[in-house]
């Protein structure tokens, strides 16, 4: 994306997020951070909804995408802020998701 702001993107390998007690960490990481996306890997999840969303982002990440864990491995979440950016999720199987952003600021398209 060319468009005179650095996006930042945060990617991690949480190994799981199924403990309550790493809840707080993350968030805590993802505020730091400033990030403006973010990738969790090793999710170890099935599913996600939103309100577990708002349980480990801050409230400006309000979409997301996920591939569900495969039994105790695997899984993947991106969620972004939809303030900055329109997601559209191009192709997701049981090991891998794509997703295609434009920005809202002027339009232009990333991945």
């Amino acid at each position: 994306m060319s468009s005179g702001r650095s996006w930042k993107i945060l990617c991690w390998n949480v190994r799981g997020l199924n403990a309550t007690k790493k809840w707080n960490s993350i968030r805590d990481k993802i505020i730091d951070s400033r990030c403006d996306i973010i990738c969790l890997q090793e999710t170890k999840k099935q599913e996600f909804d939103y309100l577990f969303i708002k349980k480990i982002c801050p409230a400006s990440f309000n979409k997301f995408e996920f591939v569900p864990s495969n039994g105790a491995s695997g899984g993947m979440l991106v969620a972004w802020k939809d303030s900055l950016f329109d997601g559209e999720l191009v192709f997701h199987n049981s090991f891998a998701m794509s997703l295609e952003f434009t920005s809202r600021v002027n339009n232009a398209p990333g991945s």
